[in-house]
């Protein structure tokens, strides 16, 4: 039995030490249900995420974490 996306950032909100940040790569390859957890536990920890300019499905994610955090692009073409 899974547990809801709240309980589970929970979990593992409480395995990292307070100080840390939890590191997320390439959100634009998250399935629904990871992005659902990182959205919550983007409540609770201090995240850094990347993702591709084409976010595709993890542009609301990308959104809810600038709601609670701060956007910066960087890189460009190459």
């Amino acid at each position: 039995m899974a547990l809801p996306p709240a309980e589970l950032a929970a979990a593992l909100s409480r395995g990292v030490p307070g100080d840390a940040y939890v590191f997320v790569d390439d959100l634009q390859w998250c399935d629904a249900d990871t992005r659902a957890v990182i959205a919550e536990l983007a409540l609770l920890r201090p995240i850094i995420a990347t993702v591709r300019a084409e976010m595709g499905d993890a542009a609301e994610l990308v959104e809810t974490i600038t709601s609670v955090g701060e956007l910066i692009e960087i890189g460009g073409a190459f």
